[in-house]
């Protein structure tokens, strides 16, 4: 018995053409996977850049994490995330010098109003300058050394109008002294001078 060629044959055509459909199915499956994975990295770099045009830098980093996990071939975001890393290193170490700045700058501030309430205006001028050396454009700590600068000149013009009358006041009572000296020696020469006088005129009438 010798089959016929279409019964021997008839399945195989049919059975490549399911393979086929099979193949180009799973590669169309596969482009459409591939072109959607493109599609998403796409989106997650445009999303990246535009963070990281706007200085929004933590989701920048979250965005190019993403996308460089869709891709984890691609350079470019490993890169970007390694330059934010740097930027907010560097605005962390920006901020510490500013915390620590402002604190010092506080802390002679605190001192020097202390100072200032006490009327220590030499500590608080002292304390003033300070402040002034660590924020040079901060107007406060000037605008006080210039009011302790007319406070000491006022201090010192009394002190010295102080020592004047003082000064007066001595050379007075000096004077004083000296001529209630004079008038008490005057006094005991003419007393002597009269009993000497009356002395002579009984001896002479004797």
């Amino acid at each position: 018995y010798q089959p016929c060629r279409e019964c021997l044959f008839g399945k195989y055509p049919q059975e490549k053409i399911s393979e086929i459909s099979r193949i180009l199915a799973q590669l169309a499956a596969k482009e459409a996977s591939e072109k959607e994975l493109a599609q998403k990295y796409s989106d997650a770099i445009a999303k990246a850049d535009k963070d990281f045009g706007a200085k929004d830098y933590n989701a920048a980093k979250s965005s190019y994490s993403e996308a460089s996990g869709l891709k984890s071939t691609e350079q470019y975001p490993k890169t970007k995330i390694s330059e934010i890393d740097k930027i907010l290193s560097d605005i962390a170490a920006k901020e510490g010098a500013e915390k620590a700045l402002n604190e010092k700058y506080n802390a002679s501030l605190s001192k020097a109003d202390k100072a200032f309430s006490a009327k220590d205006y030499t500590g608080a001028k002292s304390a003033f300058t300070e402040a002034s050396g660590i924020k040079p454009s901060e107007q406060y700590p000037q605008n006080k050394i210039l009011e302790i600068n007319n406070l000491l000149a006022q201090l010192a013009a009394q002190d010295e109008a102080k020592r004047k009358a003082e000064d007066a006041a001595r050379l007075k009572a000096e004077a004083d002294v000296a001529a209630k000296k004079k008038a008490e020696e005057d006094a005991r020469l003419k007393a002597e001078a009269d009993a000497a006088a009356k002395k002579k005129a009984e001896e002479d009438a004797a």
